[in-house]
């Protein structure tokens, strides 16, 4: 599995007592954000720790950025493991072109999309595909399911559900147009604004919903606050970068959003914001965790300040969200580049959650 995986996904495997082997993941040049994995890097990790179990990849990222899945899923294969895909943010890829392909038509055998991220359905309203194979057995998906979902779902999720669903049945090439037009209208005419730059969007595979904008010489938390002011909420600001999600229906016009835009950049000063980095620590090559989740339980945990924890094997998760993705994983190895970019997230009181942060500021770790 990836490093920059969704805290969702590591919570799993502590379920299942597993030992996670992260996989190294390329960083886009242009926007310095962490992509996907390679299959150079897969197998590194096979040859590395022989004897996986199952590999999981995200894709697309939080930025929009896919990955290529077919060669992936054919090492896989080749080694007896089920590949498991997190396209939470890419549901509507099955629509086809301007998307990217969806991991449902590259060999994936399990793919979970979140709905209710890019389609409209309610929160929390998701879909688990599964492919009936050697390697996956519907039935045994299915019984897993019964142990951990709720016995008295919600029906108004679930008639959500069936109303996204519809909704991409019927979606026509008219649709597409039309919103390709849109999207590159409205990047084109940010390229011009004086001040800010557009870094979407990136080289294919991309989804063209995501735009990052960046305002020159400013934070990417203060522009935000300046657009929220504007009646535009991103979906988060990380550095110097601010992530616009568009919908797959437009609900703005490209002279209103241009002219909310200009105001907020209009409106920014020269205070000095700190910039926040969401992007966790990534490993050069293919690593594995010193303990399996099954090792670690009955060990006594206890709370150390900062000073002292580096070194220590960390026992629980802190996690900025958005965009969920663990800074610090149950398990890991506490480096000083953890402590050091985890204290700079609280300078400026970005949200946390998880369980390896309390309110003394000190981090659980295992008593070893």
């Amino acid at each position: 599995m990836q490093r920059n995986a969704h805290q969702s996904v590591f919570h799993a495997l502590e379920l299942a007592g597993c030992r996670p082997v992260l996989v190294p993941v390329e960083v886009d040049d242009e926007t310095g954000k962490a992509t996907g994995v390679t299959l150079a890097g897969i197998e590194e990790a096979f040859a590395c720790f022989p004897g996986g179990k199952a590999l999981i990849v995200m894709t697309p990222n939080y930025y929009g950025k896919a990955i290529d899945l077919t060669d992936i899923g054919r090492l896989a294969r080749q080694h007896g493991v089920p590949l498991l895909v997190d396209e939470a943010h890419g549901v509507h890829f099955r629509l086809g072109h301007p998307f990217p392909p969806s991991a449902l038509d590259m060999g994936a055998d399990i793919v979970v999309h979140s709905a209710h991220k890019m389609l409209p359905a309610m929160t929390m309203g998701a879909y688990l595909h599964v492919t009936e194979s050697s390697l996956v057995a519907v039935s045994h998906v299915a019984r897993a399911l019964r142990m951990l979902q709720s016995s008295s779902p919600s029906y108004v999720i679930m008639a959500s559900l069936d109303a996204a669903r519809h909704y991409l049945a019927t979606w026509t090439s008219s649709h597409a147009i039309a919103l390709q037009r849109e999207i590159h209208q409205v990047v084109k005419d940010l390229q011009a604004v004086p001040g800010l730059a557009v870094k979407a969007p990136m080289e294919p595979p991309y989804d063209p919903l995501k735009i990052l904008l960046q305002a020159k010489g400013f934070a990417g938390k203060a522009f935000q606050n300046a657009l929220e002011k504007e009646g535009i909420f991103p979906e988060f600001a990380e550095g110097r970068d601010v992530l616009l999600i568009c919908g797959l229906e437009i609900q703005w016009t490209a002279c209103s959003l241009l002219e909310g835009i200009q105001r907020a950049l209009q409106s920014l000063t020269a205070e000095d914001y700190s910039d926040v980095n969401l992007q966790p620590m990534m490993h050069s090559s293919a690593i594995c965790f010193p303990y399996s989740y099954h090792d670690l339980k009955g060990i006594r945990e206890v709370r150390v300040p900062f000073h002292e924890a580096e070194g220590r094997i960390a026992a629980g998760q802190v996690t900025p969200y958005p965009p969920g993705i663990p800074w610090l994983i149950r398990g890991e190895p506490i480096q000083k580049k953890h402590v050091e970019s985890l204290q700079s997230l609280m300078d400026v009181d970005y949200p946390l959650q998880g369980d390896g942060l309390d309110m003394t500021q000190k981090l659980l770790v295992f008593d070893m």
